[in-house]
């Protein structure tokens, strides 16, 4: 199974969102974790924090957020897929994904990143996300 996948763990990480600003965007995504103890509360202000001091776009219309792992219970990825693309910090997003891990946590990490990496340099893949309407479908496509 891929890394994305182990840390995606289920469909059930996958979030259709119709926020339109890259803020509403991250709360969406880290309140369900700060809700089932996978972060604590000050995660949400560690990734607030991480996003204005440069933004988590990395390209593909993709921003990979996250916040600081020593808020971290139990790393995880949220993925949240807009139905439009909006503005981060002066580029166009349509994928989220929420990294709530320790980065530096060595071939697991790796590996993670060169599947966004991989995911990112293919526009095909990213806009049959954003026009599926099934969670599970796109877990299994990745």
């Amino acid at each position: 199974m891929s890394a994305l996948k182990t840390l995606l763990g289920s469909a059930d990480n996958i979030h259709f969102l119709s926020s339109t600003h890259r803020f509403q965007v991250i709360e969406d995504l880290v309140q369900p974790l700060i809700d089932t103890d996978r972060v604590n509360t000050v995660y949400m202000e560690s990734t607030f924090a991480r996003e204005q001091r440069s933004s988590t776009y990395i390209g593909g219309g993709i921003a990979i957020p996250h916040g600081s792992p020593d808020h971290v219970f139990t790393p995880t990825v949220k993925m949240g897929i807009l139905p439009e693309p909006i503005d981060w910090d002066g580029n166009q997003v349509r994928i989220v994904l929420l990294i709530a891990a320790d980065l530096q946590y060595g071939e697991d990490m790796k590996q993670l990143f060169r599947e966004i990496s991989q995911l990112s340099d293919h526009p095909d893949r990213i806009h049959r996300f954003t026009v599926m309407t099934n969670a599970s479908s796109i877990f299994e496509l990745l």
